[in-house]
């Protein structure tokens, strides 16, 4: 068994279309992962502006 060369691979190339089509869902992908995005830092901000847990006891509900 034997790596094809690149002459052999140049006829199978050209078969190939430059660029495939665009998927009809693409703008939905990224709308939806930019929105997981923005969730992710909302969350990671409100867990950076928490209160320590050694903070005054007035945070606490069984207080």
């Amino acid at each position: 068994m034997s790596l094809a060369t690149p002459a052999e691979l140049a006829p199978a190339q050209a078969d190939l279309p430059a660029s495939g089509p665009s998927h009809s869902l693409r703008p939905l992908l990224v709308a939806v992962l930019a929105a997981k995005l923005a969730v992710a830092a909302v969350l990671v901000g409100c867990a950076a502006m928490a209160p320590t847990v050694a903070a005054d006891g007035g945070y606490f509900v069984s207080d």
